[in-house]
């Protein structure tokens, strides 16, 4: 069908930017790699705007399809807080060498589905394993993201969801679900929203 444009309030994008801050839990030291296009949702929240209202420090690429630079820059800045696309992780997986991206402690994709053979293939190359956000324009737009239970994203108020995976999900506040009958767990889950983040847990 026709493109729509989707109107986005500055409400909107101040309480996903509260939520996303919290959720990945930036560090005053972080650093933002940005290259995603600020036309697109993702970019301009995440790249764009989350370094700029929480006070990190970013530097940015216009290309993302340009893994040389992309690489050169990665050396070069050492960031620490990357968002990208998995068809843009590919083409770093192909083209960069293994100390390339050395310095990351975080890789958010989005926009796209994540094969589970890529992350797998990035993290053995470079040492740093992609999570994999979920979210549409219309919702400003980040809605959940996957986070390993590594040292780093420990102690924060989101749940641990299942017993058979060591992935923990964060669901952004104001959204809501219900899950039951999922591919990893057969117990219901409930989302239950406190403060600004919605929990997930599992029924007893």
């Amino acid at each position: 069908g026709t493109p729509k444009g989707v109107i986005l309030t500055n409400g909107n994008l101040k309480a996903n930017l509260e939520d996303v801050f919290h959720a990945l839990n930036l560090q005053p030291g972080d650093m933002v790699f940005g290259f995603l296009p600020f036309f697109h949702s993702f970019g301009f929240l995440a790249t764009l705007w989350l370094p700029l209202a929480s006070g990190r420090r970013s530097f940015f690429h216009a290309n993302p399809t340009d893994a040389g630079a992309i690489g050169e820059l990665a050396v070069r800045e050492r960031p620490t807080v990357m968002f990208a696309t998995p068809t843009f992780l590919q083409m770093y997986l192909r083209r960069c060498p293994a100390d390339t991206f050395a310095s990351l402690r975080l890789i958010v994709t989005g926009a796209e589905k994540m094969r589970p053979e890529l992350a797998t293939a990035f993290h053995e190359r470079f040492g740093v394993l992609p999570v994999e956000g979920y979210g549409t324009t219309e919702l400003s737009p980040v809605v959940a993201i996957n986070l390993p239970a590594e040292d780093h994203l420990m102690g924060r108020a989101c749940g641990r969801v299942g017993s058979r995976s060591s992935t923990r999900y964060w669901m952004a506040s104001a959204m809501c679900a219900v899950v039951t009958e999922s591919m990893c767990w057969s117990a219901a889950i409930v989302c239950e929203t406190r403060s600004t983040f919605t929990y997930a847990r599992r029924l007893s």
